[in-house]
């Protein structure tokens, strides 16, 4: 075998893995798609970074309006099956949310610096990329506990321990997740498990400077009204 054609396979092997990463994710390669084009859309050469809040904006709000519709038509056995085919790619979609919610807090940043008249407009848009910029962050930290809970190829305990006899759901997760992204602690879920505590002690470190960077942002925001 020569060293082009080892390549070509080696490059098609790749492509094929990260179009699994894809097809694993339908909801958030679907925000995707509607972050690009409305990144597209918006982008004024003039005003780089509203037109990326604008198109985070209408990504995330869609993004979530699927894991809601998603959640409320889950059940146990669907939940496995969709923990099963995310486990494939998990973290780097976690971290690829992460960046992406990084990036949004710094155009924010650079909208609420610049110098326009449309006053209004400007406010309207900073709250809600902090509202939606909040709950999407929290959102993805909840599925990643669900996936990882409710997976069938996991050999070792689940490492939450829910109070009750049932099941824990989608809803349950967000729950453990928003408490520790609002409180950066858990209330009566409770972490049994090394690697989850550890990944939880990520969550809580991460809610903590992304709150204090709101916090920051919301006063930055009233400021300019005065």
């Amino acid at each position: 075998m020569n060293l082009p054609t080892a390549s070509r396979r080696t490059w098609r092997e790749r492509l094929r893995h990260r179009a699994r990463h894809v097809l694993n994710h339908p909801g958030l390669s679907s925000a995707a798609g509607v972050f690009v084009l409305m990144l597209l859309a918006f982008t004024d050469l003039h005003a780089p970074a509203r037109g990326l809040l604008l198109a985070f904006n209408a990504a995330s709000l869609f993004f979530l309006l699927l894991i809601v519709r998603m959640m409320a038509r889950s059940t146990l056995r669907s939940m496995r099956a969709r923990a099963e085919q995310a486990q494939e790619g998990r973290w780097v979609v976690l971290g690829t949310g992460l960046v992406v919610t990084l990036a949004t807090l710094v155009a924010l940043g650079l909208e609420l610096g610049s110098k326009s008249a449309d006053a209004p407009l400007k406010v309207l848009l900073s709250c809600s990329t902090i509202v939606l910029t909040w709950v999407f962050v929290n959102t993805l930290f909840a599925l990643h506990y669900a996936h990882q809970y409710h997976d069938p190829r996991r050999t070792s305990p689940p490492g939450l321990a829910f109070p009750g006899a049932d099941e824990p759901d989608y809803w349950d997760f967000m729950y453990f997740a928003f408490v520790i992204g609002m409180t950066f602690q858990v209330s009566d879920i409770q972490i049994t498990g090394r690697a989850l505590r550890r990944f939880a002690l990520m969550h809580g470190v991460l809610a903590f400077f992304f709150n204090v960077v709101i916090i920051a942002l919301t006063v930055n925001i009233v400021a300019g009204l005065a």
